[in-house]
């Protein structure tokens, strides 16, 4: 019988969304969907599936940011709309690539995809190995975090990242919630780095996992 591989690192997941946002090209994936709702690319690393959602990076993707609107699936209950639609105009042919062994990741908005896609796939009966979450929205409310419970999520917050603090309640709905208690991160920006968002960026996020990973080799 075949040895299975080595386990997937946070450092290669963390690393892929960080490529998939600056420079997709920069990385041999072996599918990448780059055409309108649902930026999403797959990397087989070994003998794992390896699925990474793209952060905020057009006019379209900030359209469903603020498209607060919720909307009940069946499987992962009620969700922030603008998070689903991407996953859903994907998930079949995401789907249809993958084997059994998935790990599946996202920075920012790209985090909220990677968690509604985690919670439909282990409402459809199918394995997730480990979700990586960076700078994560909440995605939804308390149901996608109950069908994620057996699920092993790493998600980090750096600093007073406010992405993560969004998307607003909405009166007469249960709050939104994140699906896993956030673990802090304390990447500091340049100081030239006056943005609003300046936390975020995915680059600090890699830095801060870089760190780690130097700390604990193979992690």
């Amino acid at each position: 019988m075949a040895m299975a591989g080595a386990a997937v690192t946070e450092l290669e997941v963390c690393g892929l969304c960080l490529a998939i946002h600056d420079d997709p090209q920069s990385v041999a994936w072996d599918h990448l969907w780059s055409k309108g709702f649902g930026f999403v690319g797959h990397k087989r690393i070994r003998d794992t599936d390896v699925v990474i959602w793209r952060g905020s990076y057009d006019p379209w993707d900030w359209y469903r940011d603020l498209s607060a609107v919720t909307v009940v699936s069946p499987a992962i209950g009620r969700v922030h709309d603008g998070f689903l639609s991407g996953v859903e105009s994907r998930y079949d042919e995401v789907e249809a690539a993958l084997g059994r062994r998935v790990v599946i990741g996202g920075h920012s908005l790209g985090a909220a995809e990677a968690a509604d896609h985690a919670g439909l796939r282990i409402a459809a009966g199918k394995p997730v190995e480990h979700v990586y979450l960076y700078g994560c929205p909440r995605p939804g409310m308390q149901k996608l975090a109950d069908v994620l419970a057996p699920v092993p999520i790493t998600s980090r917050k750096n600093l007073s990242d406010p992405v993560t603090r969004v998307p607003w309640d909405i009166p007469l709905f249960d709050p939104y919630v994140h699906v896993r208690p956030q673990i802090p991160m304390a990447v500091q920006p340049p100081a030239s780095d006056t943005d609003f968002f300046r936390e975020h960026h995915c680059e600090l996020y890699f830095a801060g996992v870089k760190a780690l990973a130097s700390q604990s080799p193979g992690k």
